[in-house]
């Protein structure tokens, strides 16, 4: 058989398994495309009997936390606890913010860069950063339930190169 007509075979019985698959896992249409969608906490609320044990739901408030103060940035949260006055406790990775986000942590070089060859101008003995924004945050935020930040703490751990 010629290599084409192989393929094309097998192109038809993939896609018709595939459809055939997708028809028969899906359970037929909804009425309401839209809520099938979308369900609404409320939708579900009604669906369950009464007094079932609900799972919580999480809606996500792009504008929290609020900004934060000093031109701070922070790397990849990687824990997060709350405390009785429900104060909201993080811990970030500053290891993990790029350079360009932290051009105020980074000390400019009078000689040129490896990498680059560029030179930054900067005068022997200043201690000259690179840029003005941004500076990492403490590795420890704590804010409180509006998103303010309320304290922080910690030492940021730089890397050593040779690792």
């Amino acid at each position: 058989m010629n290599a084409a007509i192989v393929r094309r075979v097998c192109t038809t019985l993939v896609l018709t398994f595939t459809i055939g698959l997708v028809a028969a896992c899906s359970g037929g249409t909804p009425e309401n495309p839209a809520e099938a969608a979308a369900p609404s906490a409320g939708a579900a609320a009604a669906a369950a009997p009464p007094g079932a044990k609900m799972a919580p739901i999480f809606v996500v408030d792009p504008l929290w936390p609020k900004p934060l103060p000093n031109h701070w940035v922070t790397g990849s949260t990687i824990g997060l606890g709350v405390d009785a006055q429900d104060n909201i406790y993080t811990i970030h990775r500053g290891q993990a913010v790029e350079d360009n986000f932290k051009a105020a942590d980074i000390p400019a070089q009078k000689d040129g860069d490896e990498e680059t060859g560029m030179k930054s101008g900067a005068a022997s003995g200043t201690k000259e950063m690179i840029g003005k924004c941004c500076v990492v945050a403490p590795p420890v935020l704590v804010y409180n339930q509006a998103g303010d930040l309320i304290k922080s703490w910690g030492v940021q751990v730089r890397a050593t190169s040779g690792r």
